[in-house]
């Protein structure tokens, strides 16, 4: 990364389920990249599932836990859900200490890798369930990164 944030997004598709990936740095000077693609997705795939895959993301800060809140909201006002999947310790310890770990819904096994729409994750505040059978993910799309 340069001195100033850079966030990569890559997009798959999974039959009713969507995946972003986000590798770098979620904040002020990237929030706005993540709500387009995310609007784009719901605009052009209204994936039952929404999920955001936090593995390959090393920092957020506040503005991108808003940023979390949003597209979950986004989720719910169509019924559907949102994921955060396999945040690092960081992530995972902001996402406590705001309490928002009780408010999302998280999964901290890698559900990008399962049959199309059969991702699971635990009710917010638990551990979900390991589970085998994975399937080979959707080739996928990027947007370019964020200087």
């Amino acid at each position: 990364m340069t001195s100033r944030s850079a966030l990569e997004v890559l997009t798959q598709h999974h039959g009713p389920c969507s995946v972003l990936r986000l590798r770098g740095e979620l904040d002020v000077s990237t929030d706005d990249d993540v709500r387009r693609e995310i609007r784009a997705v719901l605009h052009s795939h209204n994936p039952q599932i929404l999920v955001l895959d936090l593995s390959e993301l090393a920092f957020t800060d506040s503005t991108g836990l808003a940023t979390m809140v949003w597209a979950h909201k986004r989720m719910a006002e169509r019924g559907h859900q949102l994921l955060l999947a396999d945040p690092n310790s960081l992530i995972l310890r902001l996402l406590h200490i705001t309490g928002l770990d009780k408010e999302l819904q998280l999964a901290t096994e890698d559900i990008t890798m399962r049959s199309p729409g059969a991702p699971t994750a635990a009710a917010p505040g638990t551990t979900p369930p390991a589970e085998s059978g994975a399937s080979q993910p959707a080739a996928p799309t990027t947007s370019p990164p964020v200087a």
